[in-house]
């Protein structure tokens, strides 16, 4: 995972979105009854339901409180029980197959812990209704949501720095995603922009229920799901890269393109990471994050007309200047020694051995097993 920016040098910032009053979903009395739900009804002995605020094919999500943590708003998300004879799974097995990763993996989920991945706090079931998560509760827009009202009001968010809000939300998910595929080795499975909320100055990936192993069988969405997906959803890493390259490109065209050379930019790294070709995408969450990174720091410069420096995340910052000392004055000495006369003043390149001495220093790639650093290519072949 990429190291965070320095405070000063971090250009992340998104516009706030104030939370709103949360919608009720569908509300079907008589069928919350047949699963022993409804307002006020206790389950597991610590949740109170609210209201229903979600309802799909995967499941729906109920809003409760949490009465042995002060009433702490919590969601509780419930997958939609299905048998092998019933129609609904044979026209959807992604449903069959989210209910027994849940089952099978939700310890695995209960430890992900990332700040842009929603938290899943617990899990429980409740008859009839089964097994349900406890998810942190996330309120403000889906990305989704912030699309739509960007078409209908270019002006309402942030203007000409939409665009740069957008590489902003592209760097946050690459920080989760690099966290799932390096430090979990899982992939999200199923990215689109109705599973990424917009909340206050914060992003939260939500539907964690799609984490899965890498090609294992889980949901995806039409559209958004990369050339090479099995047909039961097995997806590799640079999947995931792919849907997140679709999102952004959707999210992109909702307002009039930036001016310059920026949207040029933009649109070759969307290009890469949609890459028909697994083999031509990003390689790593890490790589298409420091690829975004160089285009928002252009978008920035062009439209403040001042250049926008970050440090690198491969080197060492160096304290030496390689310019040979260039434009610098020669000391008082030179001119008070009264010995022979001073060699000339022209510039003199540094010597070989100081430059190589005052190369910067690569930093290692914590997440390779061999020890190679990141500003040295890996060697092919026998030396």
């Amino acid at each position: 995972m990429l190291p965070p920016p320095d405070k000063d040098h971090d250009p992340l910032v998104l516009p706030e979105v104030r939370p709103a009053a949360p919608v009720a979903g569908p509300y079907d009395a008589a069928r919350l009854r047949g699963l022993g739900l409804g307002p006020d009804r206790m389950l597991a002995g610590q949740y109170r339901l609210i209201r229903s605020i979600g309802y799909g094919g995967m499941g729906e999500v109920h809003l409760a409180e949490d009465t042995r943590l002060e009433n702490r708003p919590v969601a509780l998300k419930f997958l939609h029980q299905q048998h092998d004879g019933d129609p609904d799974s044979a026209r959807h097995p992604d449903i069959r197959l989210g209910e027994k990763a849940m089952r099978s993996e939700r310890q695995e989920l209960v430890a992900l812990n990332h700040p842009d991945l929603i938290r899943v706090f617990n899990y429980g079931s409740h008859d009839p209704a089964g097994e349900f998560l406890v998810l942190e509760y996330a309120n403000g827009l889906t990305l989704e949501e912030v699309r739509v009202r960007v078409v209908n009001d270019p002006g309402s968010f942030g203007g000409v720095r939409f665009h740069e809000f957008v590489l902003g939300y592209g760097i946050r998910i690459l920080n989760a995603l690099s966290y799932l595929h390096q430090q979990k080795g899982k992939v999200y499975g199923d990215l689109k922009p109705h599973n990424v909320m917009h909340c206050g100055t914060e992003i939260k990936i939500v539907d964690v229920g799609s984490v899965r192993r890498e090609r294992a069988e889980g949901p995806v969405t039409v559209g958004y799901f990369a050339p090479g997906v099995g047909p039961h959803g097995e997806s590799r890493f640079q999947d995931d890269l792919f849907s997140l390259g679709v999102t952004l490109r959707e999210l992109s065209a909702a307002a009039p393109p930036a001016q310059g050379l920026g949207p040029e930019s933009l649109r070759r790294a969307l290009d890469h990471a949609t890459h028909a070709d697994r083999r031509a995408r990003f390689a790593t969450a890490d790589e298409m994050a420091l690829q975004l990174r160089g285009v928002l720091r252009e978008l920035r410069s062009l439209r403040t007309s001042r250049e926008s420096f970050e440090p690198s995340p491969l080197f060492v910052q160096s304290a030496h200047a390689l310019d040979g000392a260039i434009g610098s004055p020669p000391p008082l000495s030179r001119w008070a020694s009264g010995a022979a006369p001073p060699a000339p003043l022209g510039p003199v390149p540094p010597e070989p051995g100081e430059m190589a001495c005052g190369l910067p220093v690569p930093k290692p790639d914590p997440h390779d097993r061999h020890g190679r650093r990141d500003g040295a290519p890996a060697a092919r072949g026998a030396a």
